[in-house]
């Protein structure tokens, strides 16, 4: 009987801890924006980068489930997209240089053509992603998932990519110079110039 109240007592309590966790976990939700809402977000922006950070607001997409968005030539230089899913969103001609994309879901995402100089895409999964003609010189893609990226005719001089998975990436014709691909993960020789 005591060995019953005990086992009651660990199962009872075991199942309270995990109805309060899951109750205080964060809730996610899918954010939509308007482009009204995105063109106040680009506008406040630019004053915060124009400003040197004294006025307007930085954009801020951290953490959001925001797919299939269209930034076609936005200037996003220094915008926080940390840990959110931007799968198969428009960044073709954007200026996201010192963009910060640490663990982001960026999955079909298109970037021809973009200027990802000194981005961070530490922990990102960039599977699929359009990375053609992009400057990434400097970028940091250590531990990111590039597994059928495109990286044709991409310039990614002195750029990490330590731990990185490169599975069926195209790399010809890119630039790679002062690049060690000796840590990637899948990665067959594809450099042709």
């Amino acid at each position: 009987m005591f060995f019953d109240f005990v086992k009651n007592f660990f199962v009872n309590s075991k199942k309270e801890s995990i109805e309060k966790n899951l109750f205080s976990l964060p809730v996610v939700e899918t954010v939509f924006f308007s482009e009204e809402e995105l063109a106040k977000i680009l506008k406040e922006h630019s004053i915060w980068l124009k400003s040197s950070g004294s006025f307007g607001t930085r954009a801020s997409f951290n953490g959001m489930i925001i797919p299939s968005l269209n930034f076609f030539m936005a200037d996003l230089k220094k915008a926080d997209f940390e840990g959110s899913d931007l799968s198969k969103s428009q960044f073709q001609w954007a200026d996201l240089s010192g963009a910060d994309f640490t663990g982001a879901n960026l999955q079909d995402v298109d970037f021809f053509q973009s200027n990802l100089k000194k981005v961070s895409f530490r922990n990102a999964n960039l599977t699929g992603a359009n990375l053609m003609s992009v400057e990434a010189s400097e970028a940091d893609f250590g531990n990111a998932n590039l597994s059928k990226a495109d990286l044709r005719s991409a310039r990614c001089n002195n750029a990490l990519f330590f731990r990185t998975d490169l599975k069926d990436a195209k790399l010809d014709s890119g630039e790679f110079n002062g690049v060690d691909f000796s840590s990637t993960l899948n990665f067959t020789n594809k450099l042709s110039r």
